[in-house]
């Protein structure tokens, strides 16, 4: 259950500290150029962030190098903001070409984080550069198979039921699991990614009477919805017009390596000697009569199984990246660019070299560049739009023409342990300095004990 925020840390926060450095570099921001602040540390920059987004009410995509700086990230925007304004696009977080497929509940949380900017909602977006990577298809795509259903509107229950798989559900007698759908007379139960209980949808004739969430396991109804949207099954799947024309792509993949094998056996031919290639050959030639097949068969038939999402970029019409999701007036924040671009430098070469070692090449898949974008294209679809680099360091500038830059003198706090005389010293210390301490807790009852710990603490 997610916690309660009535009103948002931030609005509190500055309420006792005023920040006039940070409003200084906002009235800067004008036009579709780079913006520059160094000097940030720790939760400070989040604290930037989220009075950027206070100040602006713009949507930002936040672009992070590691899944735990941007999780770091994600929380400490959460703890300003609250958790309807901080959105996670996460990764896949499977080894590309490894033939797994990737866990529901990242799916389910890439394809909200994507509804979401297709809604307009006035948000911040964190990513990795690695999940920004992976391509997606375009938003038109994904508006088309959506489902939206509203109470007292007329449907075709028969027409939904199609839908329903068209988009990856699973038909069940009874619905237990995410992405499956049952039916019982006029009743239709399914569950999506983006609710955590399942949806009953009660129809009189052609017209839906009840919409309600209800338990999986006692089916009592938990409360009404009036409307809501259905997402797909996964943010690559197959549609009925796109299928035969992917088929003929993987097929033509097929022939490739046909005459890659042939290749190979024509090289071990002329080299007798050279038996590691002639049994390379032989691997080659497995494949393409086995594997392609059987991937074709199942996906003619639509019969699941681990790994198949490697194979659905051969479906999908035009695959792009979530930039492009993204509201022309949404700001662009890099944390430590060179970091960024470091990360993705060496993402990007992780898969091609997997590509290679998986034996992909030999098997009917789609090459990286497909599937991925390179991060020199990433940062390029950035250029029509304000991007702000936020650094610790002043000394070099994340890129050229840098339109503005503001310098900042944010120290962060050394640790003291469990050493609480340290701590109250050190508070002291600040006071008559001064300064407006905040402290933050995880809880109330953290919270009191910090309180009562602190008391001789003047404040």
């Amino acid at each position: 259950m997610k916690k309660k925020h009535t009103r948002p840390f931030y609005e509190k926060l500055i309420d006792n500290h005023q920040l006039p450095e940070f409003d200084q570099f906002i009235d800067q921001l004008r036009d579709n150029s780079d913006y520059w602040i160094s000097g940030l540390t720790g939760s400070s920059k989040a604290l930037f962030t989220a009075h950027i987004f206070q100040r602006t009410a713009r949507p930002m995509l936040l672009i992070e190098n590691t899944i735990d700086t941007a999780e770091n990230m994600v929380d400490d925007l959460t703890t300003f903001l609250g958790p309807d304004r901080v959105i996670y696009f996460p990764d896949w977080e499977i080894t590309p070409y490894e033939g797994r497929s990737p866990h529901e509940s990242a799916l389910g949380a890439r394809l909200d984080a994507m509804h979401r900017m297709l809604c307009n909602d006035n948000c911040i977006w964190v990513a990795t550069v690695q999940s920004l990577a992976r391509r997606i298809p375009e938003p038109a795509f994904l508006l088309d198979a959506t489902i939206y259903l509203k109470k007292g509107k007329r449907y075709n229950l028969e027409t939904l039921i199609q839908r329903f798989v068209e988009i990856g559900f699973r038909r069940e007698k009874k619905v237990e699991d995410v992405n499956s759908f049952a039916i019982r007379g006029d009743i239709l139960d399914f569950f999506t990614y983006t609710h955590q209980n399942p949806v009953r949808v009660e129809f009189w004739d052609d017209h839906i009477d009840d919409i309600r969430l209800f338990d999986v396991y006692n089916q009592r109804s938990i409360e009404p919805i009036n409307e809501l949207a259905i997402l797909p099954a996964g943010e690559l799947f197959l549609l009925p017009d796109h299928i035969e024309s992917g088929l003929q792509g993987i097929t033509k993949r097929k022939r490739e390596f046909e005459q890659d094998q042939r290749q190979y056996r024509r090289a071990a031919f002329e080299d007798k000697k050279d038996f590691e290639l002639e049994e390379e050959a032989d691997r080659m030639l497995d494949m393409v009569d086995g594997d392609p097949d059987r991937v074709i068969d199942k996906l003619r038939e639509n019969i699941s199984f681990e790994g198949q999402e490697e194979y659905f970029p051969f479906f999908i019409p035009k695959l792009t990246t979530l930039i492009d999701y993204l509201p022309k007036s949404a700001y662009i924040l890099f944390d430590e660019r060179s970091d960024v671009i470091e990360s993705g430098n060496r993402f990007w070469k992780k898969i091609q070299q997997q590509y290679i070692k998986s034996g992909a090449m030999r098997r009917p898949m789609p090459r990286p560049e497909i599937v991925f974008v390179n991060p020199d294209s990433l940062i390029q679809q950035c250029k029509d739009r304000i991007r702000i680099d936020m650094t610790w360091m002043h000394l070099r500038p994340p890129v050229e023409n840098v339109s503005y830059h503001q310098r900042m003198e944010i120290k962060g706090q050394d640790s003291v342990g469990g050493h609480l005389n340290q701590a109250s010293d050190m508070l002291r210390e600040l006071v008559r300095g001064g300064y407006h301490i905040t402290i933050f807790a995880d809880n109330r009852g953290q919270m009191e004990r910090l309180k009562s710990m602190l008391e001789d603490v003047p404040y």
